[in-house]
């Protein structure tokens, strides 16, 4: 885990003067938006998305139950105190393959529902695209994401590790809510209505999104 977050990081000893000189950051005082015919479409379509949203919300909920309970087990049996890292031996992998079968129900329903989702919103999208000719967004909103998009290098056991310390961090119960929000709840706010090149024009924005570095050598690199 330490050395993806390490890999993540710019490889430059940024500053966050010399960060925003490259950056455009948003005024405190600035509107962060006005509402526009393309909202009310988006919300339209939000609004029968609703639905099966919901369903799925407390479907991948229940099915999630099951590996998040093993998980739970793990960590108050498995993880010396305190917990500084993951040790990611023999326990472990028995472990991430005993969740990854609990798992396969909950990636099954996902599977399906974003099978579902992402052509409705492409559809939807592409329609008002063309009738508003925001379509000629399209180009320069490719570029833009191209320019931000980095393949994800997660393995099973990565993701099963980052689990375990969400679980250590926030707990049992916010992990069962928070995770069902993670993969259904997210990819509409984000792919109909956060960044969708079909209806908007993307641009680079942050508010106050700057940290310190982590320090890979300490316990806050271990989770």
């Amino acid at each position: 885990m330490a050395k993806l977050l390490k890999d993540s990081l710019p490889k430059t000893k940024a500053t966050r003067a010399t960060w925003l000189a490259t950056h455009e950051e948003l005024d405190d005082q600035e509107p962060l938006y006005c509402i526009g015919i393309v909202d009310v479409y988006t919300g339209l379509v939000l609004l029968l998305l609703l639905p099966v949203a919901a369903v799925v919300y407390v479907a991948v909920g229940i099915l999630t139950v099951p590996g998040l309970v093993v998980l739970r087990i793990y960590v108050a049996k498995g993880l010396q105190r305190p917990v500084k890292s993951v040790n990611r031996g023999a326990g472990f992998h028995i472990v991430a393959g005993i969740v990854a079968v609990l798992a396969l129900p909950c990636q099954v329903i996902v599977l399906l529902y974003w099978l579902v989702l992402f052509p409705v919103i492409l559809i939807c999208s592409l329609f008002y695209s063309i009738i508003s000719l925001k379509i000629l967004l399209l180009r320069g909103n490719i570029a833009l994401m191209k320019s931000c998009s980095r393949w994800p290098k997660w393995s099973w056991d990565d993701s099963v590790c980052a689990m375990l310390g969400t679980m250590e961090r926030q707990g049992f119960a916010k992990l069962v809510l928070k995770f069902p929000s993670a993969v259904v709840i997210a990819p509409i706010l984000k792919y109909l209505l956060g960044c969708n090149p079909l209806l908007y024009r993307l641009s680079i924005r942050q508010r106050c999104l700057w940290t310190s570095p982590l320090d890979f050598d300490g316990m806050f690199a271990y989770h």
